[in-house]
């Protein structure tokens, strides 16, 4: 082998591998996988704009704005919403996160991953595939270092095109309480 092609293959492979990772990510490829329980959140595909509530403890209500991405990645296995958080009276700096969605076939249940760019990680799932009364409910534990545990659900669901609903609960030390509500529109 010469030392053109020695220096050269790894980086045509490099290059093969990343068009493959675009590619396989695209849009085009969500028939590729084609999981029927994944369509039932397609609607949550897009570039949204949100308007956010925080209901700390103890204080009145902090709007917020929120811009984000919701895309299919691994050939549309999972949606993946890349986020933003403008500061707030709650969130004191901007805040960066992700949010991921998928079906896990083993359990049947969809499995949500959330993290945060302050170091929040929360695994959530539902209790099964099916929406109850047009709300599909994401429960899950974490430890926060100022709550402790902290059992959240989120609440998703979507009146009607270009618009879906989280209503986030947080129980501690056995209260549950309203901790947000987010609004979103697609853009």
């Amino acid at each position: 082998m010469s030392d053109f092609i020695r220096g050269s293959l790894p980086k045509m492979l490099a290059g093969e591998m990343a068009k493959l990772h675009n590619d396989l990510d695209s849009p085009l490829h969500l028939a590729e996988l084609d999981i029927p329980e994944m369509r039932k959140l397609h609607f949550l595909l897009g570039d949204w704009e949100c308007e956010t509530l925080v209901y700390p403890p103890g204080a009145d209500p902090a709007p917020g704005r929120i811009y984000g991405t919701i895309k299919p990645i691994l050939r549309g296995a999972w949606l993946e919403w890349n986020f933003t958080q403008e500061p707030n009276t709650v969130v004191e700096k901007h805040q960066t996160g992700r949010y991921t969605f998928g079906w896990n076939p083993a359990v049947g249940k969809f499995t949500a991953i959330y993290y945060d760019d302050r170091g929040n990680c929360l695994v959530e799932e539902t209790s099964g595939a099916d929406y109850e009364d047009g709300v599909l409910r994401f429960a899950g534990t974490t430890i926060l270092p100022e709550e402790g545990e902290v059992f959240f659900t989120d609440a998703i669901s979507s009146k009607f095109d270009g618009h879906f609903r989280n209503e986030v609960h947080m129980t501690i030390n056995g209260e549950r309480r309203l901790h947000g509500l987010i609004e979103a529109k697609r853009k």
